[in-house]
């Protein structure tokens, strides 16, 4: 499974003119925070749980950005250029920092692609780049990119004026390290050095996504970003109780090897994440304060399940669980909690840190205690009551 996403964010953003003098294209403020920040956030819903990004012009602001500002779930690496070195070039001093495979995005641009299906099928094809493409009307301030089939053939120069709609580079790949041994010395471009080379080798794929796409190069973009994006990045969300929707109920449940899907969990969860919505999982673990089992115990489990997830394409954007039980012997988990449904709290808070539509989502339980949870948050609640996961979240979404 693919976890890591590279940015590039070396610009200094000539078109935006006095706007960067003091401050990197990346680092635009936007709807109230960084731009690159939304970028990132953006990409930990996409499973992504290692971000790197490679500054250049006034990078010390990045870098004391992330130092700052933490990300949950993901770990954020910031690497800065001695010097201009190209979109290429700048891999090639990333090197000991990539992944086998890894996503590279521009880090001036929001393109809601789901990364999970620019990755489906990648080992079979095995090209050494992907790129997620999208048609525009007026490719006019882009290159073209052709192809056959599924392999790119061609980079074409800016079209006309009125040429009409077209394929172009969104700006988002999917590469192998291995494209390292095509990045020479000195300053190089992957879209006019690296690329051509390998298309001739016909080792470059893409497809082409509809989703939101925007760039903030130029003033009106920028402005105009300061609600495409917070509006592409709000969804609806699927909220799921753990033990007795996702997994088979065997009571305080911690390790993988007992753990038993329900029938039609992940197929559940891909749906969701092939609607974009958002996928939470929030549980009561009371065996935590009876001392049956850690809070480590716990995340490893949950992590485990994510992986699982992610292996057929699905994406869960967060776990939360509540530890505490007023009949506790762990006396630091011993007590009523805010958290513990039937009180709202887990869903209140990742409420508070995504950009959930509440009226759009739902909550599936199997306990009363669950569906009275989701009431109180806002949200409409779901009994499951056995069955096919699947067919019940279709139907009631």
């Amino acid at each position: 499974m693919i976890r890591h996403a590279v940015i590039l964010a070396g610009g200094r953003g000539t078109r935006l003119g006095k706007l960067t003098d003091a401050t990197p294209k990346p680092m635009m403020n936007v709807a109230g925070r960084p731009f690159l920040e939304h970028l990132v956030r953006h990409l930990v819903c996409e499973g992504m749980r290692r971000v790197t990004v490679i500054a250049g012009y006034l990078g010390e602001q990045i870098e004391a950005h992330f130092a700052e500002t933490k990300i949950p779930r993901c770990e954020v690496d910031v690497l800065i250029e001695p010097e201009p070195l190209g979109t290429a070039g700048a891999l090639r001093f990333a090197k000991d920092h990539l992944s086998d495979r890894f996503f590279l995005l521009n880090g001036d641009t929001f393109f809601d692609v789901p990364l999970a299906m620019l990755g489906l099928d990648i080992e079979k094809e095995d090209p050494v780049a992907c790129i997620a493409l999208r048609r525009v009307s007026d490719p006019g301030r882009y290159g073209v990119v052709l192809c056959d089939g599924a392999r790119v053939s061609s980079f074409s120069a800016r079209p006309r004026e009125g040429a009409g709609a077209a394929d172009i580079n969104g700006g988002i790949y999917l590469l192998h390290k291995r494209i390292l041994q095509d990045i020479g010395k000195g300053f190089v471009s992957l879209e006019n050095d690296v690329f051509p080379n390998l298309v001739d080798q016909n080792l470059v794929t893409a497809k082409s996504f509809d989703e939101v796409f925007i760039d903030i190069g130029i003033p009106d973009d920028l402005d105009r970003a300061g609600k495409v994006v917070p509006d592409a990045m709000a969804r609806s969300a699927l909220f799921l109780d753990r033990d007795g929707v996702i997994n088979k109920d065997i009571n305080y449940l911690h390790r993988i090897e007992d753990f038993e899907w329900i029938n039609g969990a992940q197929e559940a969860i891909l749906w969701a994440t092939q609607m974009r919505m958002h996928v939470f999982v929030v549980t009561n673990q009371a065996g935590v304060a009876r001392g049956f089992y850690g809070v480590d115990d716990v995340e490893r489990l949950h992590s485990w399940i994510e992986d699982q997830v992610c292996d057929i394409g699905g994406r869960i954007s967060d776990f939360r669980f509540c530890p505490y039980h007023v009949d506790g012997v762990v006396p630091e988990f011993t007590g009523p909690h805010p958290w513990r449904k039937p009180q709202p709290g887990m869903l209140l808070d990742l409420i508070e840190h995504y950009a959930v539509i509440q009226d759009r989502s739902i909550m599936i339980g199997d306990n009363a205690s669950d569906v009275q949870a989701a009431e109180a948050a806002g949200i409409r609640g779901v009994l499951f009551e056995g069955g096919n996961l699947a067919d019940v979240v279709r139907s009631v979404t």
